[in-house]
């Protein structure tokens, strides 16, 4: 089983005309999954893979989204 941390922090975009947010996701260096690279989902779409001690940061527009590590139906439900 692979073991890793996923921190999910929020906050507003400020845009002139389209309001957005921004999601940081943060996957610490350990030893646990040091051979993985699990993938970052949002909405069911992999937006990206993550490396030991690496950040990942984009911009969403504003609503609910589903935030997963993995192709899982466990993550996060974040209304933005």
């Amino acid at each position: 089983m692979k073991h890793f941390s996923i921190l999910f922090l929020m906050c507003a975009g400020v845009m002139a005309q389209t309001p957005t947010a921004t999601i940081h996701v943060y996957r610490p260096n350990g030893f646990f999954g040091i051979g993985s690279h699990p993938a970052i989902y949002c909405d069911g779409i992999e937006l990206t893979r993550l490396y030991r001690d690496s950040i990942f940061t984009t911009e969403l527009p504003p609503g609910k989204h589903m935030i997963t590590g993995g192709r899982s139906e466990v993550g996060e439900f974040l209304d933005l």
